[in-house]
Order: structure tokens, then C-alpha cells, then sequence
């Protein structure tokens, strides 16, 4: 504030100056009844300093520096400024208020040129301090160039360097990266970078089926394949080759066909031999490519007829089986030449189909259950009779162990339970002699429920599965026992069952990987998260902890890590007994889940995870003390008072003094 008639000229209200430079006006500061408060200020060189046109009214000119050490001229008897008629002046600064220069940030990368990216983008960025502070940097990115409403990507950065941006997780567009550089006295500056990051992510896709391995078949089979990141227009082209190299030898299969993640292969023009299988995905002028980690065998003169199908009703077992409204009924079927399976279903008061049956549903998929209505049948107790047909002349067929009573009592609608499993999900799932099968399942019904739990080389319920466990509760994991499960890939299929005739199934998004080393060989360490439990809810800062151990000796784990959502794996403290400090607040409220890896000096690995729900006051509580004011001398009874305000659990304010 300078070269002016004055450095601040208010009139009629309050006013609070603090920490300017006004210098070389008429007036440092004149007011005219007003409520004006100056504090550390630098005031020097104006020819009238500090003066109040107001009797009735006072100005608060305290602890400001008035050029002079022994303070301001005028009313007073020092050599600086003047000061007037109703100022406050004593006491006064003997030196010049030291102003802290904020720092300068510029963010290097993105800079808007060639700034497209998947899953990783490295952003640079360079701060400065005028004064010499330490700095400490924060990187934020938002939707737009406008700071408001920005994502935390990390903080407690250097003040000049690069950070790895895991941007996998974020959706497709345009995101700005802001960067705020703090020095270590409380000066803040910001920048953005000066362009966008663009994130495209382009299709991929994995072949499910055939998976590892060599799988016979004749005259047809079942290709499975899932994508990720493709559009609802994207097509998929399918080959088969007797190698994994795409350059040369791919023989077309089927081209353009809609993504609806499996096909049905005619093998019987098609020469005996081991097949790869190489699907792409094609959207607009992007596509990618993969190949099938197994082979398919094609071996003529055991299918089309060569074995008959098998089919066991599963449900009902006659183990208080009832409904009213509706009723599922399970089975298991299959078939040794591939052949695709069509089931029809009918109920029966007895096990003689000569007698009389009624239909349910034909032409249903070798799905595994269909949920029968039954609310048009009348009431008594009923078997299920099954036939399966392989489309080439054979049938099987099959009665339930046991029967449903069908009773209608006028009582409010049987629901469905649902079911998700969770893990495994793919990510890094490895076990030698145990793993942990988590899923979630609910019932809205309020039934209690009952899980069952298979694994499976493939996500087709009706081509062979083998039971880990059955009549469990739901209890959201369990410690399966895999020492005597073959090496191998296996997806978990879970059933769940309400017990009022009504079951929902599900695969797991990804599959655990089973080995078992032998003797002399490496074995995986374990790792397990003690705390937080599982499912539980956290809120500020948390620590993560728990154990690791390795077969092979502790002493050969070499580092844990834990994960975040899908954050960065970032380093713990310690190894066979390891923590980690987790600020909650920031992140969105919400479900979170939290891994962790212990790895050995052979490069293995162990996991383990759970989820946990976040939940922060999203209005922050804030104080501010209003009297005694900052540098005031007090005495006797002092009345401490203030403000306070934010939060939605707001209940109290504690005041603590120095030395008392």
C-alpha cells in the first residue's frame, strides 16, 4: 500500500489489518467512526501515520513497527510515523515485521502435448521458495483448470521430482493436474500444469476357455472370453493356431460376432489336432488380441453321440423343503464328448414317470438351478424328474432325492438371496495350503441362510465342480483347506440357500492359483491382516497391522506392502510383525478395501485383504478464539472466548493454557 492519499481509509464499521507494508501515502490510515484494528503492520515514510476523525470512536494501532524503534511520533515521543488524537499505539514493534514470501510452484508434465495415457502417467513438477524454506509439495487433479472440488493423488512430495499416477482406475477424459507447494511457515502456492492428462483406455481382452492345459473334444466347443474397456459395438474375431504366435498361421474361427463373452465352436469339419485360441477385440480402429492359456484337443469318433449325458437333481432333498410362490430347483449335469446340454423339468408326486408328470420348463441351459413358480400348482408334495439331451440322440434322466410341500398360505412373497463372491478376484491369488474365500450374500427376507461352496476349472456350473464345503454360514469367509486340492487355476462357484426353497449362485471374478512346492523348493510366504476386522468401520488416522511368516524361515521375508483401494503399494514397518499408518480422511467415505504382500528373497509372494468402510464428519469442526486477542497482556480472571462451528457431531470445546 503505497503512493496514495492513504495506505487505508475506512469509514463506519470494523476492519482488521494485519501483516501489509504501507509506506509513502498522506495518510498511513485514517478512519472515521470505525472499528479499526492495525497489527503488524510496516508503516513508514507517510506524512500524517495513523489518524482517527472520530472522537467518540478509537483506533487499535498496537504492535505495529512505525519506522522508528522507539515507535511513532505524534501522540507519541518516538521518531517514526505520527500518530493522532484516539490511536492505541503503545505497545509498538522495535523491529520490522519479517513478512514470509509465499513459494512458486510449475507443474512441467502434463504440458497439454501427447499427454495420453492407460493406466500410468509420470508428473513433474518444479517449487521454489523466495525465502529459503523447506517445501513441501501435494499433487490434486480435477475435471477442470478451476480449483475447486480436486482428488487428492499424493502428498509429502519434494519440492521438485516426478510421481508415478496410477490412473487404471479413473474413467475416460481429460484431467487436470494442479499442484500446491506449502513452506514450512505457512505460505501456499498452486499452479496447474499446462495442459490436460487424457486417459483412453483401449479393449483388452483374456480368453477363459479353454484354460490351462489340453481339452479333448469332438464335435463342438464352448469358447469363453471376457473384455474390459470395450463398448457396447465393440465385435470379437476368434482363431484358432498351433502356436502363440499371431504373425503367421491364424485360421479364422468366427469373425464379427457381439461380445457376449462365449461361443459355441463347431469342431466337426475341423481337423484332429491341439488347437490355441486367439480372440481380438475390435472397436472402431483400436482392437487387442490374446491367446487361450490351454489348448483344445480335437480327437473325431468319441462324440455325437458316443456317451450319453448324466444328470443328478441336487434339489429338493426332502430336508423341509416348502413353497408358495416360487421354488428353486438345482441339478448337476454333464456331458464326456462336449456335447451342449438342453434340460426339462417336471414334478411328480412319485418316481414313476410312467404314471403322469407335469412340466415345469424345456429347453432350459445346462445352467444349474431354475427357479419354478409355483404358484399355480396346487398344494402337496412334489419330486422333480430332470432330462438332459446332448442334441445328438442321447437323454438321461434323474428324480430328486427328496420332495417340496407346496403350501400357499397367502403370506407375503419369498425372495431370492443375493450373493457376490468376492474373492478370489484374481489379483495375485496364490495358495499352497490354505486360502480365504470371502463373498457377501443378503437376504432381504430376513431368512437365515445357508452357503455352499465348490471350485471349478471353468464358470460352467454343469461341467464339473467338486465341494469344498457345504452347510456353512454366513459368515463372509472361509479358511479353505487346499493342501490336497491338485495344482491348478480354479474359480470358486458359491451357492447360497434361504431354506424357503429359493437359492442364488456365483462365480468369482477371477480365479486362485494353487501349487505346492516340493521338497527343497520355494514355498510362498504367509501374510495376514490382524487390524482393522474385517468389515469393520475406520475413520481418521488408522494403523493396519498383522503378521508374516514363511515356511522357508522368517528370516527369508524381505519386505511387506500394503495397498490402499487403488492406490501405490507403499512399504510397512517391519516384517514377521508389521504395522502401517493410514489417514482415512483422505478418501471418499465408502468401502475400501486394504491388501497387503509379504515377499521372500525368492521373489514369492503371499496376500491377504479385507474390506473396510471409511467414515469421516465430511464438515470438519473449526475454532477460532476471539479474546484475548494475540500478544495482549492480561492479568486477574481473563474470560477466554470464541467460536466454533463444523461438524455434524459437534459436542464440546476443550481449552487448554501453557503452563497451567
Amino acid at each position: 500500500m503505497s503512493h496514495g492519499v492513504a495506505g487505508v481509509w475506512f469509514n463506519h464499521g470494523t476492519v482488521n489489518v494485519t501483516r501489509n507494508l504501507i509506506v509513502d501515502n498522506v495518510w498511513a490510515a485514517w478512519g472515521d467512526r470505525s472499528n479499526m484494528t492495525l497489527r503488524d503492520n510496516n508503516m513508514f515514510g507517510n506524512d500524517r501515520g495513523v489518524e482517527n476523525g472520530d472522537d467518540s470512536t478509537t483506533i487499535d494501532a498496537r504492535y505495529n513497527w512505525w519506522g522508528a524503534a522507539n515507535g511513532p511520533s505524534g501522540q507519541g515521543s518516538g521518531d517514526g510515523d505520527p500518530a493522532g488524537d484516539n490511536v492505541v499505539f503503545d505497545p509498538w514493534l522495535d523491529r520490522p515485521v519479517v513478512f514470509n514470501e509465499d513459494p512458486t510452484i510449475r507443474v512441467l508434465e502434463p504440458d497439454g502435448r501427447n499427454d495420453t495415457v492407460d493406466d500410468r502417467f509420470v508428473i513433474r513438477w518444479n517449487a521454489t521458495d523466495p525465502d529459503g524454506d523447506a517445501v513441501s509439495v501435494s499433487l490434486y487433479w480435477d475435471g477442470d483448470d478451476v480449483p475447486r472440488g480436486g482428488h487428492l493423488i499424493a502428498d509429502g512430495l519434494p519440492a521438485a521430482g516426478s510421481y508415478e499416477w496410477d490412473v487404471s482406475g479413473l474413467e475416460e477424459g481429460e484431467y487436470h493436474v494442479m499442484g500446491i507447494a506449502e513452506d514450512d511457515r505457512g505460505g501456499v502456492g498452486s499452479a496447474y500444469g499446462d495442459g490436460p492428462v487424457t486417459v483412453d483406455h483401449p479393449p483388452s481382452i483374456t480368453v477363459l476357455d479353454p484354460p490351462s492345459g489340453d481339452h479333448d473334444a469332438d464335435a463342438n466347443y464352448t469358447i469363453r472370453w471376457e473384455t474390459a474397456n470395450a463398448s457396447a459395438d465393440s465385435t470379437i474375431d476368434i482363431y484358432r493356431d498351433d502356436d502363440t504366435d499371431p504373425s503367421e498361421g491364424l485360421e479364422p474361427v468366427e469373425t464379427g460376432l457381439g461380445d457376449n463373452g462365449s461361443y459355441e465352436w463347431d469342431l466337426s469339419s475341423i481337423g484332429e489336432g491341439y488347437y490355441y485360441v486367439y480372440c481380438v477385440v475390435r472397436e472402431g480402429d483400436r482392437q487387442a488380441g490374446a491367446y487361450s492359456d490351454g489348448r483344445v484337443h480335437i480327437v473325431h469318433g468319441n462324440g455325437s453321440g458316443g456317451h450319453p449325458p448324466w444328470i443328478e437333481v441336487l434339489e429338493p432333498d426332502g430336508e423341509g423343503d416348502r413353497a408358495d410362490r416360487s421354488y428353486t430347483v438345482r441339478w448337476e449335469a454333464g456331458d464326456d464328448d462336449g456335447d451342449t446340454l438342453t434340460i426339462a423339468l417336471y414334478y411328480d408326486t412319485d418316481t414313476n414317470p410312467s404314471e403322469g408328470t407335469t412340466l415345469i420348463a424345456s429347453g432350459l441351459g445346462n445352467t444349474g438351478s431354475h427357479r419354478w413358480n409355483t404358484t399355480g400348482v396346487d398344494e402337496g408334495e412334489y419330486y422333480i424328474y430332470a432330462i438332459v439331451d446332448d442334441g445328438n440322440g442321447s437323454q438321461a434322466t434323474d428324480y430328486s432325492p427328496g420332495t417340496v410341500r407346496v403350501e400357499h398360505g397367502g403370506g407375503p412373497e419369498n425372495h431370492p438371496p443375493a450373493l457376490e463372491v468376492i474373492e478370489p478376484d484374481g489379483d495375485n491369488d496364490r495358495a499352497d495350503r490354505s486360502y480365504t474365500i470371502r463373498w457377501n450374500a443378503t437376504d432381504q427376507d430376513g431368512d437365515t441362510i445357508i452357503m455352499s461352496l465348490y471350485y471349478d476349472e471353468d464358470t460352467d456350473a454343469g461341467s464339473g465342480r467338486t465341494l469344498i464345503a457345504s452347510g456353512l454360514g454366513n459368515t463372509g469367509s472361509y479358511a479353505w483347506d487346499t493342501s490336497g486340492v491338485p495344482e491348478g487355476a480354479y474359480y470358486i462357484h458359491a451357492i447360497v440357500d434361504d431354506g424357503n426353497g429359493s437359492s442364488t449362485s456365483d462365480y468369482s471374478p477371477g480365479r486362485v492359483t494353487i501349487t505346492h512346492p516340493g521338497e527343497g523348493e520355494n514355498h510362498d510366504p504367509r501374510v495376514t491382516i490382524e487390524r482393522p476386522a474385517d468389515r469393520s468401520t475406520v475413520s481418521g488416522t488408522v494403523t493396519v497391522s498383522g503378521r508374516a511368516s514363511d515356511e522357508d524361515g522368517n528370516d527369508n521375508i524381505v519386505s511387506v506392502r500394503v495397498r490402499i483401494g487403488d492406490g501405490n503399494w507403499v512399504e510397512a514397518e517391519g516384517t514377521t510383525d508389521w504395522t502401517f499408518s493410514w489417514d482415512t480422511t483422505g478418501w471418499p467415505n465408502g468401502p475400501v478395501t486394504v491388501r497387503v504382500m509379504a515377499e521372500d528373497s525368492e521373489g514369492a509372494t503371499g496376500t491377504d485383504r479385507i474390506t473396510v468402510t471409511v467414515e469421516n464428519p465430511t464438515d470438519p469442526p473449526w475454532i477460532r478464539i476471539l479474546s484475548p486477542l494475540d500478544s495482549d497482556t492480561v492479568g486477574g480472571t481473563v474470560v477466554i472466548g470464541g467460536t466454533a462451528g463444523g461438524g455434524a457431531d459437534l459436542d464440546w470445546v476443550t481449552v487448554a493454557v501453557d503452563g497451567m
